[in-house]
């Protein structure tokens, strides 16, 4: 797995992936980054009040945040 380094602006990012909060520390001037897993494409309960803790595969989420760590050290 290899990290890419990107240089991009906020016009690059104008509307792309405005949806979350790490546009709000980018905007600000801190590096950031946003991992999704496209839920609200395939979720239909995404946000919404069916969205609960047990609908979560933490096992799944625990490897997410491993193989993150280990492209970005």
């Amino acid at each position: 797995m290899h990290a890419v380094p990107m240089q991009l602006s906020n016009q690059d990012l104008d509307g792309l992936v405005d949806f979350s909060d790490h546009l709000n520390y980018y905007s600000e001037g801190f590096v950031g980054m946003m991992v999704t897993d496209t839920a609200f494409y395939r979720n239909k309960a995404y946000h919404t009040p069916q969205d609960t803790p047990d609908r979560l595969d933490y096992g799944r989420m625990a490897k997410v945040v491993d193989a993150v760590l280990a492209v970005v050290r």
